[in-house]
């Protein structure tokens, strides 16, 4: 569980461009809010760690 507001903002935040991005899912990080990002090719990565960040 996330207790960290700020953490939990950004949680919310990936949550929310999953959908745009997932194409499989890392299985080791099935249960994290994040887990989707670290499947993503690099430059996919680096997108949505700045639109994550913009926000």
């Amino acid at each position: 569980m996330i207790t960290d507001p700020e953490v939990r903002w950004l949680a919310a935040l990936a949550e929310g461009l999953k959908g745009e991005y997932q194409t499989k899912e890392d299985l080791s990080w099935s249960r994290s809010p994040f887990g989707w990002i670290r499947g993503q090719p690099s430059r996919r990565k680096g997108a949505i760690d700045e639109r994550l960040v913009a926000r």
